[in-house]
């Protein structure tokens, strides 16, 4: 299974976090800002970077998940930590 997560981040950007999910095809799909997808994502990485003393970086997060071969996404955990990592 190929789990696929691009964070990108931009300290010039508003303050916002965006997760935009791509299909087999290359369809891009942004989620809206009470998605329970994109909430759980950021929850998550907000305990990963609070049980390690740090908090979000100022600036923008930009989040590209894409579909594996079951046409299925990572798991929230999965983008939670991919964007503390970035962090």
């Amino acid at each position: 299974m190929s789990v696929q997560i691009d964070v990108q981040h931009n300290e010039r950007g508003p303050a916002e976090m965006r997760v935009r999910q791509l299909d087999r095809f290359g369809q891009a799909l942004e989620l809206e800002r009470l998605d329970p997808y994109l909430t759980a994502c950021e929850e998550d990485a907000y305990e990963r970077l609070l049980a390690t003393g740090r908090r979000l970086p100022a600036g923008s997060i930009e989040v590209v998940v894409a579909e594996d071969e079951f046409r299925r996404y990572p798991a929230s955990r999965a983008v939670g930590e991919a964007i503390a990592r970035v962090a």
